[in-house]
């Protein structure tokens, strides 16, 4: 390609883009602009060429020329898509063509006639080289998509490393289609956030129906309904949990899918608890599992196939790019001076940003205010106001207590929408949380919220108004960094910040990795040909070794894995607290959970544990690990609860053992005092086993009240089948923090990790008890536990249980035919509920 003549064509269309901005947000009084016939002409030539030069480097100047050539040109030059359809299409990016062609007719994968002969047959020849046949159906889909999809037909493991807007997901799972097709078998897709399980659940289920194929979606595993026909959508969690059971069903899988591989990095980290969970989950898989195919998928993970042949053992191959069919662009504004301010746009293909002096700087008093001032919000509010109505935005925030606060002040400056479906969102969200709730007021105008501290009912909601284009400015925290697709066209950032005040020293920020990728969530294939990222303050990005430069680029990620590196730093204590019998509690914290690491795979594999070990780059003396299987031989407690509990020493569970004999544990929803049973149990662990406590639970005394206490009542509650209104109602609950705290303690603490915590414990003294179970779902009663484990969120099922006579609680086919027979009576909100169905 001639490169100064592109780089010209591309400097001309980005200062267009930057000064329409700036008169959008009212930064200059205005900017118009014309396009001359020879400035199109030499466009249309550029682009003509690079659709011949086949390099990545060439495809990015391609999209990104073509994409500002449409927005800008689009409404003065008639015929202009022609051009660029057959330019797209030559080099593989036919699914972005189709955003150009209005008429273009999905279902039959056709564009609208050319007005040349010769453009229609070169348009038709260049849909052919990318185009797939799955079942008498044709997908058109980019260069990138195919490559992957060669790859997994001619390979047992393919790592897929791409920008978040590549379409990773819709070709595994259009590949996923024709394995099933092929051949039945059980499918398990891993997903790091109860968000993304449904999200996918549902996007596999969708596409299941679509093709007639006889499967059935799970997001739990139950030995007992095991079936081949099963697609298993799980958190790493829920994985671990189903694969270690000695019940288990399979002994191979059709198609292994780890998304989000990324979160492995973190393995060697002492707190990290998740990512040990998905890699001691990929590892046990490849030790006893046969696997047609495995699929690994993360964002722009450079060694994505070194990383999967560290882990299965085998090698794969990469399909990888760092181009994306989206564009994205990123400005930001900074301070020169007390007299200056600029407006910047960064484009990954200019070395250096582009910047325009600000002449209008009365909207920029609260620049650079560190709190949520009443001058920060005012210039906050004022640059929100500049989107269009036909613009989805998202608002990233530090913390999801900041995430409801600046929901309500974009709230406060905002009208209401007077949507019926707004209104009866609001009352859904008032009827089904608190009737102060505040989500259930900002929506009113258009405005959400998104975070982890949502129930399950509300998010589904929630995300359903964002898709339907109700919902045009929503608030995030980092939830969206873990593959949450919500379709906007706009990413707003204030600073990196993932604090609103440092807590003991402590001020995390994103990394240049993190704020690539949040960068990558605006604008999605086939909705958006530009996605446009805002920072507000790019002096807080250079506040740490001067970083804008790496903040704003699409960094990449070189990931290593395993416990080589911490083993080999802490080697001569760990060999010391190995022959000294220390448990984890007595260890110390920064290489302890390798102590339980070792005993464990001793206890798993006997003579084979030092092959084991080794593997995950452990390496132990003959003499030492002698000692240790001869000290698992003297344990008291049983093996198969050492098992059962993979993170716990098996000295510590030893010691448990032990020192419960005495312990008053509730075993039924109907025993007494069920509250103040279980803060006995939990001061009793917070003595004998600080570290465990702490990991899982936390919940400290204080001076003033007894949090602990108010945890056990609520845990009675939720595990009583109490709805959340009915917990949140009293004169406690008068503002939303105070809602928010409950709520997470509720989801977080109560049903996740306080089962974990007491698991061990209800392993020895009461095995195979559903008491956790019911704190866990959240209820007691077995007909609202079987439709939270049909998917169904938790409210949703209390309401449906106490309104409708379902039947047998055993007999799921009964109660979906009951499901049925009331769903079309069922209001709005409830049957979105019941998607997953």
């Amino acid at each position: 390609m001639n490169v100064e003549e592109t780089k010209e064509v591309l400097n001309q269309l980005l200062d267009i883009d930057l000064r329409s901005n700036a008169a959008k947000f009212k930064f200059i009084p205005s900017f118009e602009y014309s396009l001359t016939k020879d400035f199109i002409a030499e466009c249309i030539q550029v682009v003509d060429t690079l659709s011949y030069t086949m390099t990545e480097e060439a495809d990015r100047h391609l999209v990104t020329i073509s994409a500002l050539l449409w927005t800008y040109a689009k409404d003065k030059w008639l015929g202009l898509e022609d051009y660029l359809i057959l330019f797209l299409t030559r080099r593989g990016f036919a699914p972005t063509a189709t955003m150009l062609d209005e008429t273009y007719i999905q279902s039959q994968e056709k564009f609208k006639s050319q007005r040349s002969l010769f453009n229609q047959f070169a348009v038709t020849l260049n849909q052919v080289k990318f185009q797939i046949r799955v079942a008498e159906r044709s997908f058109l889909i980019t260069s990138f998509q195919k490559e992957v999809w060669d790859a997994v037909n001619n390979n047992r493991m393919v790592g897929v490393s791409a920008p978040t807007s590549a379409g990773k997901s819709y070709i595994i799972l259009i590949k996923m289609m024709e394995l099933l097709l092929e051949r039945i078998g059980p499918v398990i897709y891993i997903v790091p956030t109860l968000s993304l399980v449904a999200q996918v659940a549902t996007d596999i289920k969708r596409q299941l129906s679509s093709f007639n194929i006889d499967c059935q979606v799970e997001t739990s595993y139950n030995h007992q309904q095991h079936a081949p026909n099963l697609v298993y959508v799980l958190t790493q969690e829920k994985a671990l949990a189903a694969f270690s059971t000695t019940e288990r069903s399979f002994e191979s899988l059709r198609l292994l899918v780890v998304d989000e591989i990324q979160n492995v990095e973190r393995v060697a980290e002492s707190r990290d608890q998740r990512a040990k969970i998905l890699f001691d989950l990929m590892i046990d898989m490849k030790n006893t599992l046969e696997i047609d195919k495995i699929i690994l998928s993360g964002p722009r993970v450079t060694n994505i196939d070194v990383l999967g042949k560290d882990i299965f053992g085998i090698d794969g191959y990469k399909a990888s790019t760092r181009n994306s069919p989206v564009v994205n662009l990123t400005y930001s504004l900074k301070k020169i001076n007390s007299h200056e301010f600029r407006f910047k746009q960064y484009c990954d293909l200019n070395a250096e940003a582009k910047s325009l002096k600000i002449e209008n700087q009365q909207t920029l008093q609260g620049y650079g205010q560190t709190m949520y001032t009443a001058k920060y919000l005012g210039y906050f509010g004022a640059f929100m106001s500049c989107f269009s109505q036909d613009e989805s935005n998202i608002i990233f925030s530090p913390t999801a207590g900041a995430s409801r606060k600046m929901a309500e002040e974009l709230r406060v400056a905002s009208d209401n929408r007077n949507d019926d479906y707004l209104v009866q969102l609001s009352k859904y969200l008032a009827e089904t949380v608190h009737e102060d709730f505040s989500l259930s007021d900002t929506v009113l105008s258009g405005i959400a919220y998104h975070n982890g501290k949502l129930p399950h009912h509300v998010r589904n909601a929630i995300e359903d108004g964002i898709k339907k284009r109700y919902i045009r400015n929503i608030v995030c925290t980092t939830t969206l960094l873990q593959g949450v697709n919500l379709p906007v066209q706009n990413i707003v950032i204030r600073n990196p910040n993932l604090f609103e005040r440092s807590q003991n020293g402590e001020r995390p920020q994103l990394t240049s990795y993190e704020a690539a990728n949040l960068r990558g969530r605006a604008g999605r294939l086939l909705k958006d040909f530009i996605g446009r990222t805002y920072v507000l303050d790019e002096d807080s990005f250079t506040d740490i070794t001067d970083r804008q430069t790496s903040m704003f680029e699409n960094t990449e990620k070189n990931i290593t894995t395993g416990y080589k590196d911490v083993f080999q730093n802490y080697q001569q204590n760990i060999v010391g607290d190995l022959n000294q019998n220390t448990g984890q509690t007595s260890a110390n914290v920064q290489y302890a959970y390798l102590l339980t690491y070792v005993r464990q795979t001793v206890l798993r594999h006997g003579e084979n544990a030092s092959n084991r070990m080794r593997e995950v780059g452990i390496s132990l003396p003959d003499n030492v690990l002698s000692s240790v299987i001869a000290e698992m031989n003297d344990l008291e407690v049983s093996k198969e609860i050492c098992l059962a509990n993979r993170y716990w020493d098996p000295l510590d569970l030893n010691k448990l053992s032990q020192v419960s004999t005495e312990w008053d544990l509730p075993t039924s929803a109907s025993d007494s005092s069920i509250a103040v049973k279980l803060k006995n149990i939990l001061l009793n662990l917070k003595e004998n086993f600080p570290v465990y406590y702490n990991r899982l639970f936390g919940i400290q005394e204080n001076e003033n009240f007894d949090p602990l206490m108010t945890a056990c009542r609520n845990a009675e509650s939720w595990l009583k089948g109490h709805s959340l209104k009915r917990i949140l109602s009293g004169n406690y609950f008068d503002n939303n923090d105070k809602i928010e705290r409950t709520i997470v303690l509720l989801q977080n603490k109560i049903s996740f990790d306080l089962p974990m915590l007491l698991k061990p414990l209800y392993d020895i003294r009461v095995p195979n008890h559903m008491f956790l179970r019911f704190l866990e779902t959240g209820a007691y009663q077995p007909m609202i536990r079987r439709l939270i484990e049909m998917n169904i969120p938790r409210e949703t099922a209390i309401s449906l249980a106490q309104n409708y006579d379902l039947g047998d609680s055993d007999n799921i086919s009964s109660i979906k035919r009951n499901l049925d027979e009331i769903y079309n009576g069922l209001p709005y909100f409830d049957r979105l509920q019941l998607q997953l169905l």
